[in-house]
């Protein structure tokens, strides 16, 4: 399996399963599937239902109800939970005025690419690394996808100041209302890298009214047994940061100027989100 992004890609199957799987989705990515080949799809859940032993020891089921656990329990509830309240988010802000729409690590995001109706007034621009970007491109070359005309790819290291100037240099405009969605990334940025992005975005856009989900994350610890069983963790290239408690990212976010509307996490998520099989497990912190 190629390995551009393999957290990216196992987020990605995770929405590709649930909404193949699940008869009532909590979200629907109806393009998620189609950016995976067979066999990445195969080999994900293999090693996802390899690791069922980790999660609940003594688990006893078929294969297919480990891996139905694994995606339900652990896989699933974040990419789920932030897509629709993003989405929804997005709506909200489109509805008062916002034109424009930049993804910060857009990874494997199929919004642009799926869009509704309501988001074809947007000037949509999807900043990543260049390699990621370019493995997007190939796969939704494979998959027969149209990129719409208002979508731009701004090939970007979000740890580097020349981000804002590509951005510019893609057609971003200064005056132009924006909605900015950070989705799945904060987990791998300390504060110091973090506030240098917001930075540079704000110089960039001053007009921008961005938004940001930020989600407490946690770190598993590495038993001997389960990294053979789950190598993936091992081969990707953005190792976790260490969990930070939600006041800490409020007043993270207050010192950068931005109010905090919701705080979304797997013991306040918004409810009617998520059905009871679906979601952190008991033993979730």
């Amino acid at each position: 399996m190629q390995q551009t992004s393999m957290t990216a890609l196992v987020s990605l199957f995770a929405r590709a399963y649930h909404t193949e799987q699940d008869p009532c989705p909590v979200f629907r990515d109806s393009l998620a599937g189609r950016l995976l080949t067979d066999e990445e799809y195969r080999q994900i859940g293999a090693q996802m239902a390899a690791g069922i032993s980790f999660f609940v020891p003594g688990f006893q089921g078929t294969e297919a109800e480990a891996l139905r656990y694994i995606v339900d329990r652990q896989l699933a509830p974040s990419p789920l939970g932030r897509a629709v309240f993003a989405e929804e988010a997005l709506a909200r802000a489109v509805a008062i005025g916002a034109r424009q729409y930049c993804l910060l690590g857009a990874g494997y995001d199929s919004f642009a690419c799926r869009q509704p109706a309501w988001a074809r007034s947007l000037q949509i621009f999807e900043l990543d690394r260049p390699d990621g970007l370019a493995d997007k491109r190939l796969r939704l070359e494979r998959a027969g996808l149209e990129v719409p005309d208002n979508v731009h790819f701004v090939p970007a290291d979000l740890a580097q100041p020349q981000w804002r100037q590509n951005l510019l240099d893609s057609g971003a405009f200064r005056r132009r209302v924006t909605f900015c969605s950070l989705l799945g990334l904060v987990y791998y940025l300390p504060a110091p890298p973090l506030r240098r992005c917001w930075q540079h975005w704000e110089t960039c856009c001053r007009r921008a009214a961005p938004w940001c989900s930020t989600t407490r994350t946690r770190t598993v610890p590495r038993q001997e047994p389960v990294r053979g069983k789950l190598p993936w963790p091992r081969r990707r290239k953005s190792p976790w940061q260490p969990g930070t408690p939600t006041g800490r990212w409020s007043a993270f976010w207050r010192s950068m100027a931005f109010s905090s509307m919701s705080i979304f996490s797997p013991v306040r998520s918004p409810a009617g989100i998520f059905p009871p099989t679906i979601g952190p497990s008991p033993s979730t912190p």
